[in-house]
């Protein structure tokens, strides 16, 4: 797999769309790491996504649309970690719990419209994180904490360790892949 610093060529596209489509009200991030990370466009992903898309990104598509591109993962728990996990694989996709501006967490029903996805990726030898509002940022291992995570207030509440080599995707008669 070709690990680079892509950006989709329509994210800008996408995040003003954001603003004039009643289903994008919420945000293109599950769909912007998903492109970053295939090397595809927003638009190339809104394709196969399996449902219409409502604007925010549950983790059941994010992963179904994964396996339809023919990637296998590890689902992992994020503990409430203040700082980015160092995966055992080049590319991880990791969803971020935002917290109310008091700092507590939001009451359960309205959690999920708080959540965030970015993909951190190794690029000769360095961590880099792609956000969608953000763009690319080098992250620094060795810190107690994420500078990003404490300074947007979330943590990461569960994260999917991508394989390093896509298999091809599977057909509807095949049934859907399990993780690695």
């Amino acid at each position: 797999m070709h690990i680079d610093k892509y950006t989709p060529p329509d994210i800008e596209e996408a995040k003003q769309e954001k603003y004039k489509t009643p289903s994008f009200r919420y945000g293109i991030c599950g769909l912007a790491v998903i492109a970053t990370l295939s090397h595809k466009s927003i638009k190339e992903i809104l394709s196969i996504w399996s449902s219409e898309f409502k604007g925010h990104a549950p983790m059941k598509e994010v992963e179904n649309t994964l396996l339809k591109l023919g990637y296998s993962f590890r689902k992992c728990r994020g503990m409430k970690a203040k700082k980015f996990p160092i995966p055992r694989t080049n590319s991880t996709i990791i969803r971020i719990q935002w917290l109310q501006g008091d700092g507590t967490e939001y009451y359960w029903a309205k959690a999920p419209a708080y959540t965030h996805y970015v993909l951190m990726q190794k690029i000769d030898g360095k961590w880099w994180v792609f956000c969608d509002s953000e763009g690319w940022f080098e992250i620094d291992e060795t810190k107690e904490h994420s500078e990003y995570l404490k300074r947007n207030q979330g943590y990461v509440s569960s994260y999917l360790e991508i394989a390093d080599n896509p298999i091809p995707p599977l057909s509807k008669d095949r049934g859907i892949l399990g993780g690695i």
